[in-house]
């Protein structure tokens, strides 16, 4: 859940370890805060529907139903897998789920590698910045700014009352 959680990217931190959910969309790997993240869920159960915004479609989880959103929207990178799976966050109590092509924890990653990204890259607050996560460079998200993002494209793509 987002709500209240700790980032550890604190530019006071130093010599720092953080728990991360490592995902690929397309050829890209990407990562945001293990704690930020409420569950991982295989996509197969996602009711598809042509919606606007970033919004793809619902998925059935247990008693209820939890709008999906394309990452397309926000990270510029398409999906390449035909069996996705969703990442779920919750922020200011509304659950929301994102398509990824696959997923995997990093425990214990040192964050003391960690470049800040471009001025122009930066402006959205999304990307926080890249580190080498094993063999692999990933591009670190703020998993707020991310589903806000999310709310920011649906705001804008909303039919205007005339």
């Amino acid at each position: 859940m987002l709500t209240g959680a700790l980032s550890l990217l604190d530019a006071n931190l130093s010599r720092a370890t953080v728990d991360l959910l490592c995902f690929d969309i397309g050829n890209e790997r990407f990562a945001v805060e293990l704690s930020s993240v409420d569950e991982v869920v295989d996509a197969a159960i996602l009711d598809a529907h042509t919606l606007n915004g970033s919004m793809i479609g619902v998925l059935r989880l247990r008693d209820g139903l939890l709008p999906v959103h394309d990452a397309q929207r926000v990270l510029s990178v398409a999906r390449t897998s035909a069996q996705p799976m969703a990442l779920m966050f919750t922020l200011s109590g509304e659950s929301i789920a994102v398509l990824v092509d696959s997923a995997e924890a990093a425990l214990g990653v040192n964050i003391d590698s960690l470049r800040a990204p471009g001025a122009i890259v930066a402006r959205d607050n999304v990307l926080k910045g890249a580190l080498k996560v094993g063999k692999h460079w990933v591009g670190l998200l703020d998993a707020t700014a991310l589903i806000e993002s999310f709310r920011n494209i649906a705001l804008l793509e909303e039919p205007r009352a005339h």
